[in-house]
């Protein structure tokens, strides 16, 4: 997750922002340490924007077997990640989630739909804020409240992704690269989710949590 300006005044990175007083990176580390500890076997937090705040609330949570991966900073999100698989020679599946996402993604289900893959990322239908533009011919049309599928992280990464990961990536333009060369599954998630980056996100997370 970045540092929240949209969530001003809160002062703190948007992992860091309660929803019903628990921690979005405390839900998600829950989440994955409760239903699925048989399938997530280490979790790395990959910081950058005040990486001290976030080691002392997993500290204080008591959140035992999770690391901290400190790259800076200024770290991009690609740089975070390679900082991690370089730090720790990954050689296996790795399961990257967003630090501001939160959703009750079924691990084992999004393994599965795995097999045979290079990367497998979840998407989940949501309304596009404005309208979604639609175009037939020369006709052209906003539909309101089209739903659309959109990315919501929870990627399995398979080692040899890595290869086509740059410094200057984002997500979206590293899946679409490893698309080009290797299969790129994607996973329908039909249950609870919510991306936080306002004030107004997280008014909805509160509802649907």
């Amino acid at each position: 997750g970045g540092r929240g300006t949209r969530l001003e005044p809160w002062p703190a990175p948007k992992p860091l922002m309660p929803v019903r007083g628990i921690t979005i990176l405390q839900r998600l580390i829950d989440h994955l340490r409760t239903r699925f500890c048989d399938l997530v076997s280490d979790v790395v937090v990959c910081t950058g924007y005040r990486s001290d705040d976030i080691a002392n609330a997993i500290f204080f949570g008591g959140h035992d077997r999770v690391d901290i991966s400190d790259a800076g900073e200024a770290a991009t999100m690609a740089s975070r990640l390679l900082k991690v698989v370089f730090d720790r020679s990954v050689r296996e599946k790795i399961l990257i989630c967003y630090g501001d996402e939160l959703a009750d993604v079924d691990i084992a289900a999004l393994l599965k739909s795995h097999q045979g893959a290079a990367l497998t990322f979840t998407a989940a239908l949501a309304t596009t804020p404005g309208g979604t533009v639609c175009t037939s011919g020369d006709k052209v049309q906003i539909v309101e409240n089209k739903e659309r599928l959109i990315n919501i992280g929870f990627v399995i990464v398979e080692p040899k992704c890595f290869e086509y990961l740059k410094p200057e990536d984002g997500l979206s333009d590293w899946i679409n690269r490893v698309a080009e060369e290797e299969r790129v599954n994607v996973y329908n998630h039909l249950g609870r989710r919510a991306t936080i980056n306002s004030l107004a996100d997280l008014k909805y997370a509160e509802e649907v949590w």
